[in-house]
């Protein structure tokens, strides 16, 4: 069965299998006998406000709702069904692995796993999204691992932009998480229509937002205005009157950001119309001309403060989806995007599906497969696979498997299954890798060099209790138990 890439984010609710990708933005409208979702919802937010929701994945849980739909009671339901929809445009979809922003605390995680799993889907793991998108970057440039000791990863959402703050040693930890709320997409488009109104006032003495159907006009015009495919891309509006679409069925699988009206490419300008016969008011329709620079000057206005934070902070990586919008404002050019594209394969490469583990948990680091020419290290671990997870350790020539019982009696004197009071680091199994955990006032040396707490253990790795010491535990790994050496 293929495996399928869940990426949780009410931007979009994306889905991946092999070549297929389906993507829906996370707005609904909740009817008396449906709910729609995705681009059409989107386009009527501002028609019918009461009926309307976009922030059920950010603030996932049991917030009631009131409305005459007998399927819909709280947030939650919108969340299942929505994820029920998307799942339905592929053939068969069992085995998933969730990605999930930090900003999810520990019971919306176990709401989440409930959902899913009322979908009848087979969890395989649930991991940190900056994690896995880092990961994927440095396993495909293999050569800016030598420059990273951290980062930071920015995202944006609906509602907000997130940062968070990586480390970056053999493997990459999420270290600390920040929200930027109201800096999301629906509140770009919200700052850029208050701007494009005082535009049309000054120049109509016209209020854009004295009609629901004007503001909802330029709402979805705005949303054309920015960039989606390419981030030069501009329009001009040539109909007289506006004509709002539902987008067709094909925009909606493309992930296509509503297309509201008839456009075609015109140089760097882009007229914005409101037909205001709309309103009932006798007179022409309204154009006002918009320049990429004054779009753009709005834009970098907008994520100013962002940018003022962390002008000065640590390497930073962007995902595709917040680069679209800031890659011709005056961000710094030594920022990086993370392509849309490498996080599936490279999670398909090295995820053992076969290796479940027996109770699924957040997963917020993530082992560096190794490089080419690599010795056996840290560096030397792949993240997921279990070809590489060690199934003994070997001590004075003596094996010992990974699991229960222990026999061999040289083993049993450094290595038991119960903690001691002079244990000096204890050996754990995660549901990815095994790690080491120090005890304190203890020296422990992982390769010669001093261990790290929390450090993931890979083939070859040498433990030792002092820098000097002859004997050593020799890591060969792969078991579900915690031992406990001396």
């Amino acid at each position: 069965m293929a495996l399928t890439l869940i990426e949780i984010s009410d931007y979009y609710l994306t889905l991946t299998q092999d070549e297929q990708q389906y993507r829906q933005l996370g707005s609904c409208l909740v009817e008396n006998d449906k709910v729609l979702f995705g681009e059409s919802a989107w386009q009527q937010q501002l028609l019918v406000p009461q009926q309307s929701y976009g922030n059920y994945w950010q603030q996932l849980g049991y917030e009631k709702i009131y409305s005459d739909n007998g399927a819909v009671e709280h947030f939650a339901d919108l969340a299942y069904l929505q994820l029920k929809e998307a799942v339905s445009h592929f053939d068969s979809v069992e085995d998933v692995v969730i990605l999930v922003s930090g900003h999810y605390n520990c019971e919306q995680l176990a709401l989440l796993l409930g959902i899913v799993n009322a979908c009848e889907l087979t969890i395989v793991r649930l991991i940190n999204n900056a994690v896995a998108q880092m990961t994927s970057l440095l396993s495909s440039k293999p050569s800016n691992r030598k420059k990273l000791t951290e980062a930071l990863y920015l995202d944006i959402d609906l509602h907000q932009v997130s940062v968070s703050e990586l480390a970056i040693n053999g493997e990459v930890k999420l270290s600390q998480f920040q929200s930027f709320h109201q800096k999301g997409l629906i509140d770009l488009v919200k700052h850029l229509a208050v701007w494009m109104n005082e535009c049309f006032i000054l120049e109509y003495r016209f209020d854009v937002f004295d009609c629901a159907h004007t503001e909802q006009s330029l709402f979805n015009q705005i949303t054309c205005l920015l960039p989606e495919s390419q981030a030069n891309y501009q329009i001009i509006i040539h109909d007289s009157i506006i004509e709002d679409q539902v987008v067709n069925s094909a925009a909606e699988t493309n992930g296509a950001l509503p297309r509201g009206n008839k456009v075609t490419v015109q140089d760097n300008s882009a007229a914005v119309l409101i037909d205001s016969t709309m309103n009932d008011l006798p007179v022409s329709d309204k154009v006002i001309v918009i320049t990429e620079q004054q779009l753009q000057q709005q834009i970098q206005l907008f994520f100013s403060d962002i940018f003022d934070e962390l002008i000065d902070k640590k390497q930073i990586v962007m995902s595709a989806k917040i680069a679209k919008f800031i890659a011709h404002t005056n961000m710094p050019t030594t920022w990086q995007v993370i392509s849309e594209s490498m996080v599936y394969p490279f999670l398909k490469q090295h995820l053992d599906k076969e290796v479940q583990p027996e109770k699924i948990e957040l997963v917020s680091h993530l082992v560096l497969p190794p490089m080419e020419g690599g010795n056996p290290s840290t560096n030397g671990q792949s993240p997921l696979s279990n070809q590489i997870q060690a199934s003994h350790l070997v001590y004075q020539g003596e094996v010992c498997l990974l699991q229960q019982p222990i026999t061999h009696l040289p083993l049993q004197e450094s290595i038991s299954q119960q903690a001691r009071v002079k244990s000096a680091v204890t050996l754990k199994k995660s549901q990815l890798q095994w790690f080491i955990q120090l005890n304190e006032h203890t020296s422990v040396f992982v390769n010669n060099k001093p261990a790290v707490e929390g450090q993931l253990l890979a083939i070859g790795d040498q433990i030792k209790l002092s820098e000097t010491a002859d004997n050593y535990l020799l890591a060969v790994l792969k078991g579900s138990d915690e031992f406990y050496g001396v």
